[in-house]
């Protein structure tokens, strides 16, 4: 699998401390899987906090929730 482009298609903030913070996105990515070209969208749950002053992501998961020919 090649992924050919990515796009962002929602971000949510969600839970937040003052140092931490919950985002949740969809994004959608053209991939090509052998030869053929597809778009799919992956939700993705990001812990953003700071380290050290500077703003990093801390941990993170992403899940495909839909394929398209």
């Amino acid at each position: 699998m090649h992924t050919l482009s990515v796009r962002l298609k929602n971000i949510v903030l969600g839970s937040t401390t003052s140092s931490i913070a919950e985002v949740v996105v969809i994004i959608e990515a053209e991939e090509n899987v052998q030869g053929e070209q597809r778009i799919s969208l992956y939700k993705a749950t990001y812990t953003v906090g700071l380290e050290n002053g500077a703003l990093k992501l801390l941990k993170g998961k992403a899940k495909k929730i839909k394929e398209t020919m």
